[in-house]
């Protein structure tokens, strides 16, 4: 029989200490050793971790409040921004109004403008035959002035006939 065997046949022995407690108790010294060297190097990588964590927030919240101090100023800009945008915003609707309005405006002095060149057109054909009448008249005026002076002269000299005969009646 092997030692093994006996062991698993006979754990105990009746009296006295236990088969192979010296055995035992080293294996549960080993054990023991081992498990509280884990315990140890977990308690310890844990304290190391625990540390570096603290470290790693540390610096996290160090950069955080870094970036904050960045975005303070990156905010003020977007705020200035905005408030340039609105205003570029309000000065397209202005701008869009005032070329609607500017093209109202156009298309009103077109219109003027047509009838303006209606009217002149108007004007420049009455004037003309105003022209034209007055000519006219002036033409008919002066052949009555003519047609007068001739009589009046006719008249004159029939007169002036007239006033020889009597003369040269009363000479007689």
């Amino acid at each position: 029989r092997t030692e093994m065997q006996e062991r698993e046949e006979m754990p105990f022995q009746m009296e006295g200490p236990f088969y192979g407690e010296d055995e035992l108790d080293s294996k549960a010294k080993r054990i023991l050793g081992k498990y509280w060297s884990l315990v140890g190097n977990v308690l310890q990588d844990r304290g190391q971790r625990e540390d570096d964590l603290e470290r790693e927030n540390a610096e996290l919240k160090e950069e955080l409040e870094k970036l904050q101090n960045e975005l303070i100023p990156l905010q003020k800009k977007e705020l200035a921004f905005d408030h340039v945008h609105k205003e570029f915003l309000e000065m397209r609707e202005a701008n869009s109004n005032l070329t609607i309005r500017l093209k109202e405006i156009e298309d009103q002095l077109n219109e003027a403008h047509s009838q303006y060149n209606i009217l002149e057109e108007k004007s420049t054909k009455e004037i003309t035959m105003l022209k034209e009448e007055i000519h006219n008249f002036r033409k008919e005026y002066n052949d009555f002035m003519e047609l007068k002076k001739t009589e009046l002269e006719t008249k004159t000299q029939h007169l002036l006939a007239m006033e020889k005969v009597n003369e040269e009646k009363s000479k007689a």
